[in-house]
């Protein structure tokens, strides 16, 4: 009995470690494709600004939808930045564990700070513009809200940098790939708005895409 049960384990055990790297390769790519929509449908701008909270009631069902395909993106991209950390060996390993280790909080701390758009909506449509924009200035100066922009606009960067230098001291991928997720997050730092979401989430797309698809074509 033994020696026909041991080859069946070993046989369902390989499969399964390529479907999961497939996964974690699937979701490099579907993650930052996720944050280029969920910033076509934001309405953008600064949540304090009584602008802002002025034309968001009439947006509220869009921004309803950025808001979970934000969540839903960062979700999907701890799978993929766990995945990517696993593969690199080596030299680089110690930067990916660091690095995926921050990016994990990092993305857990900015779709945090995403889901505050959902209070923003509700104050903006209950309330006086004035009311609102005080609620809303009045959350973003909590100190929980301080932790969640360090973790968010701080960590996130860092973390992904980390990893994808990571992979390219494993020769996992080329140099190029840590330069171009710096410039990904050097654009969406100085690039305020939608613009400068969706052309850092592209050039993001493209540096995190390439060790997706070396994850989904050479999984072994």
């Amino acid at each position: 009995m033994s020696t026909l049960t041991t080859p069946t384990s070993a046989t369902t055990q390989v499969p399964a470690g390529n479907a999961r790297r497939r996964a974690a390769g699937l979701a490099l790519i579907a993650g930052p494709l996720m944050l280029v929509a969920a910033n076509l449908l934001a309405l953008g701008g600064d949540t304090t600004d009584p602008g802002y909270l002025r034309r968001l009631p009439a947006h509220a069902g869009t921004e309803q939808v950025s808001i979970l395909l934000f969540i839903a993106a960062f979700t999907v991209l701890i799978a993929g930045v766990v995945g990517l950390a696993g593969r690199v060996t080596g030299r680089g390993a110690r930067l990916a564990a660091t690095g995926s280790a921050l990016a994990t909080a990092g993305s857990v701390g900015f779709a945090c700070l995403v889901v505050s758009g959902v209070f923003n909506i509700a104050a903006a449509t209950t309330l006086p513009v004035e009311q609102a924009k005080t609620l809303v200035d009045k959350a973003g100066s909590l100190p929980a809200a301080a932790v969640l922009v360090v973790l968010g606009l701080l960590a996130l960067p860092i973390g992904y940098i980390l990893l994808a230098a990571g992979a390219w001291r494993a020769r996992f991928t080329p140099s190029w790939v840590p330069l171009v997720v710096f410039a990904a997050f050097a654009i969406l730092t100085v690039l305020d708005g939608r613009v400068g979401g969706i052309a850092g989430d592209v050039v993001l797309l493209v540096g995190l895409g390439y060790p997706g698809l070396r994850l989904m074509r050479d999984p072994a």
